[in-house]
């Protein structure tokens, strides 16, 4: 949905085969590349969820 939001000339389908971008840009190496950055900070973000909400609750006692 972010990058949705970002690309609204673009449309993500998930398909058995993966991923896919889908508009008049989507052959753009360079929303390729951006796609792929938007999923590397998704990761990070999920990844570090846990720590950060560990860190707020010792910080706002």
């Amino acid at each position: 949905m972010r990058f949705e939001s970002r690309h609204a000339g673009i449309r993500v389908v998930s398909g058995e085969a993966g991923v896919d971008l889908e508009g008049e840009q989507a052959a753009d190496p360079e929303l390729r590349a951006d796609f792929l950055h938007t999923l590397y900070r998704e990761k990070i973000y999920a990844e570090t969820l846990s720590m950060r909400q560990a860190l707020l609750r010792v910080v706002l006692r």
